[in-house]
């Protein structure tokens, strides 16, 4: 699995934070609680930036910012650093299982199925739950799959490409997409190695309609089925 840029973002701003700070005069001797906090102020900040992949982790680094500069300047509560470090990890082993169990219960609700009209530009947008979409259009140029904790089935049999082909643009987060399309389309693969496509068909010319994917796709897959 890729990292995203925002990670890479957030490392790097950590690094030239921690190189700025070790060279101030008084903090060249605590280089170790510098490197644990600004750690801890990196983590969470990754954790905000990237929603649902690391929300679950939170509860760590606060602790650790609790112990190393909050406690004493705020009067808070003096809590034995070894208590409070197993306690967060205790919370954050909770809410991965919590959301897991969340996550599987929104991808149990039940499928509907819907048709859309003619419509050459058409999105779809599925949020917990199931949705077998069966697409209209007769000059179709693009397609917007936005899929959240969610499965989306998409069937492109009653179609038309436009001269230019399609472009379906995806945007899955925690489930999967299924696309339905004639077996003389050309399918353009441009997400990456999350995209399944079905091989088992007779190899199309170079002039045939082209449907070409792109997006992004996070703790999920998008399968291309002819029929």
């Amino acid at each position: 699995m890729k990292l995203s840029h925002s990670f890479y973002g957030v490392v790097l701003l950590f690094a030239a934070l921690l190189l700025v700070v070790t060279q101030i005069e008084g903090f060249k001797g605590n280089i170790g609680i510098i490197i644990i906090v600004l750690s801890s102020v990196a983590v969470i900040a990754i954790c905000i930036i990237e929603r649902q992949k690391y929300f679950a982790v939170l509860p760590i680094p606060f602790a650790v910012l609790y112990i190393t500069i909050l406690q004493e300047p705020l009067n808070l509560p003096k809590i034995d650093p070894w208590f409070l470090c197993i306690a967060s990890v205790l919370v954050s082993g909770s809410l991965f299982l919590f959301f897991k169990q969340y996550q599987q219960n929104a991808l149990n609700y039940t499928i509907r199925t819907v048709s859309s009209s003619n419509d050459n530009n058409p999105t779809v947008n599925v949020n917990f739950g199931g949705v077998n979409w069966h697409l209209n259009a007769d000059n179709l140029k693009t397609v917007k799959l936005r899929c959240t904790y969610g499965v989306l089935n998409v069937f492109f049999n009653k179609t038309e490409s436009s001269p230019n082909g399609i472009v379906v643009e995806v945007d899955l987060e925690y489930g999967g997409i299924w696309l339905n399309v004639p077996r003389h389309w050309r399918i353009i693969n441009m997400i990456g190695s999350c995209v399944c496509i079905d091989r088992n068909f007779a190899a199309t010319p170079e002039n045939a309609p082209r449907l070409t994917l792109t997006g992004r796709v996070l703790y999920g897959g998008v399968n291309v089925l002819y029929v």
